[in-house]
């Protein structure tokens, strides 16, 4: 059986400073390697319009579809640490329907849900563009804020005075600085924040008993968008995403995603912009839902379906082989380099992925270990390791 010092041997020996191929999903990428998931990120080709991060941030609804593994939380997580990291005036709330119970199917289970999603977001927004050298806010923005983040619950003022902790005592993460600690949120950190005075003081203001109690519901998601605008956020998009791993029929995730599509014109009269990431089972029957009962805004939504070419995926593939070995000064631009001459793994590959990235690099990480465990001397893929893969995968015929 490989073990991971065979596979880092493997790795150095071609001149690797990371490995490329371990985590094929986002949310276990995110997680492990941080600033690694930016630099290995691609944005996805679609059967509509090109799709960039700025263009994710325009003022407007958009819903986009995906089969599993196509991409759709990876993009979800690049739009908020993009938006994180060049201080841009939208502010990312993200709710994600693995973090809901099942039976959240209307508005005043969602609004609960939101309201907390967003004083989480919008806190550690706030704390990561904090100026210490800036005008202290005002005692109306620190008091609409201490209100959500006492509302939010014993996580997020955990996190903080963890956060505060730290700072008194100069125990800083040397390459995240105080926002390592957003992993106790579930976040994960986008960029280095020092721990400063000014900011030590600001943290001790929002932890003090709060003036108003809210309590999460739709009402206090609202009165969190005020605030938003207070602190100088000029739209929000709400980042709704994992609706697929739940393994629900589709007429129940309907029934989830609904009311919130449904609360788009509310939404939309406090700069408030839904950027839906749902399974692609979902495309008929929601369009037509919604052009039947809210035809005027169905044309104010965006439609957009992933699907990824083989260029598109061919670019995956050089962007993380460019970004684990740029602290090593080798240049991969193409899997066929880590082959025999005569494999042409990457069209193999490319072949067997059926346009899924996600399945592409999972048979890239198992094609490592069956080399790995295989006998050859030889350093880079052969013809013996792909056709085992083939036996393994039952594509004989197809590959």
């Amino acid at each position: 059986m490989m073990n991971r010092t065979t596979r880092e041997a493997f790795l150095q020996n071609l001149q690797f400073s990371l490995d490329p191929f371990s985590t094929p999903v986002a949310e276990q990428e995110v997680r492990r390697v941080h600033s690694t998931f930016y630099d290995f990120f691609v944005e996805p080709g679609t059967s509509e319009a090109p799709l960039s991060l700025k263009s994710l941030q325009k003022p407007e609804h958009l819903i986009l579809f995906a089969q599993p593994g196509y991409g759709k939380t990876t993009l979800r997580l690049a739009l908020d640490a993009y938006c994180r990291t060049t201080l841009s005036p939208a502010l990312t709330v993200s709710y994600t329907f693995s973090d809901t119970e099942e039976e959240a199917n209307n508005l005043k289970e969602h609004g609960d849900y939101l309201a907390n999603a967003l004083a989480i977001d919008l806190t550690i927004n706030i704390i990561e563009r904090f100026n210490p050298l800036a005008s202290p806010p005002s005692p109306e923005q620190i008091n609409a804020l201490k209100a959500l983040i006492h509302m939010a619950g014993t996580k997020l003022t955990r996190t903080l005075n963890i956060i505060r902790e730290r700072i008194i005592t100069q125990d800083i993460d040397p390459e995240w600085g105080i926002t390592r600690e957003w992993e106790r949120l579930g976040k994960a950190p986008a960029k280095y924040v020092e721990g400063s005075q000014a900011l030590l003081s600001l943290l001790e203001e929002l932890l003090s008993p709060p003036q108003q109690i809210l309590e999460p519901s739709l009402e206090s998601f609202f009165r969190g968008v005020n605030t938003a605008h207070q602190w100088k956020f000029r739209n929000i998009l709400l980042a709704v995403d994992a609706v697929d791993t739940q393994n629900l029929p589709t007429n129940l995730i309907l029934r989830k995603v609904i009311p919130l599509i449904d609360l788009f014109p509310q939404l939309e009269t406090h700069n408030v912009f839904g950027k839906f990431f749902l399974p692609a089972d979902l495309h008929d029957q929601l369009r037509t839902h919604i052009q039947t009962t809210q035809p005027n805004l169905y044309s104010r939504i965006k439609f957009i379906t992933i699907k990824w070419q083989e260029t598109a995926l061919r670019a995956l593939i050089r962007r993380r082989l460019q970004a684990s070995t740029a602290r090593t000064g080798r240049r991969y631009t193409s899997l066929d380099q880590l082959a025999v001459p005569d494999l042409d793994i990457t069209t193999k590959v490319l072949k067997v992925s059926r346009g899924s990235p996600r399945r592409m690099l999972e048979l890239i990480d198992r094609l490592i270990g069956i080399h790995l465990e295989s006998a050859d001397t030889e350093l880079r893929f052969t013809h013996r390791d792909w056709e085992q893969l083939a036996r393994e995968e039952h594509h004989t015929k197809e590959l």
